[in-house]
């Protein structure tokens, strides 16, 4: 064997290959052990920031909510919430955007766990959560939200809409935004226990995502936010004559 060659303090002058290969096969397993650790960290820090995007909208729907006298603002096919919401909280786009997703190009794009939904080439349409249709207000023709087709099952109406704050029960119950595949939606409890899988007709579905490892961020009447577990979004309170009960879900 040959006699390294060493510096003028008799230090080696380089690596050897076999060194070489010990340093980057110990790099490469130290990655490996810390891989796991970085995603979890990097999946805590996507649900703080969705939680606190969350906030910020509930927030400015509380204020919008103390301008207008009580009153929810009504349905309309565009836009659902943006418009009444984006002034107060600084006219900040930011804030419909789930960190866990991305926004493809085209202008009618269904959404999903990883990808925001998108209804047209305006500004505001497009994001990551949607609204309680149960929260609209009355609009012409009597129904609140005037949307009573949409909700897939034989339930009353207009008794089915909270119509104001102040007839909300269980603020601490009842959602108003959330993680969703659209805009909006109206759950009920006899929608069947799905995880979203590209049809949105059952409203449920629409906010049964798996974003957050199995759950959703929700926001709620009371203003608080937090993570559902998928299979406790049936007990919640979505609407006065929504019936809370267990399901059980299939991943």
């Amino acid at each position: 064997m040959r006699p390294r060659r060493t510096g003028p303090a008799g230090h080696a002058g380089g690596f050897t290959l076999i060194e070489l290969l010990v340093v980057i096969a110990i790099i490469a397993l130290l990655v490996t052990i810390l891989m796991p650790s970085l995603n979890v960290a990097l999946d805590i820090a996507r649900t703080a920031i969705c939680r606190a995007n969350l906030r910020h909208l509930q927030l400015a729907y509380a204020l919008y909510l103390n301008d207008s006298g009580g009153e929810f603002f009504p349905y309309y096919d565009g836009p659902i919430y943006m418009p009444y919401l984006l002034p107060y909280h600084g006219d900040n786009h930011d804030f419909r955007l789930c960190p866990t997703c991305e926004r493809l190009p085209g202008n009618y794009v269904m959404g999903d766990a990883k990808v925001c939904w998108v209804r047209g080439t305006g500004d505001l349409d497009w994001g990551s959560y949607g609204i309680s249709g149960w929260l609209f207000g009355t609009t012409a023709g009597g129904n609140p939200g005037g949307r009573a087709h949409y909700c897939n099952t034989d339930k009353p109406f207009p008794d089915a809409w909270y119509r104001r704050p102040d007839l909300v029960d269980h603020p601490s119950r009842t959602p108003s935004l959330g993680n969703c595949v659209w805009d909006d939606g109206w759950p009920w409890h006899d929608n069947p226990p799905e995880v979203f899988a590209g049809d949105y007709y059952w409203q449920m579905t629409r906010f049964v995502i798996d974003r957050h490892s199995r759950a959703v961020n929700m926001a709620f009447m009371d203003g608080h936010v937090e993570g559902v577990p998928l299979p406790a979004l049936w007990l919640l309170q979505w609407s006065p004559l929504f019936e809370p009960c267990e399901v059980e879900l299939e991943f």
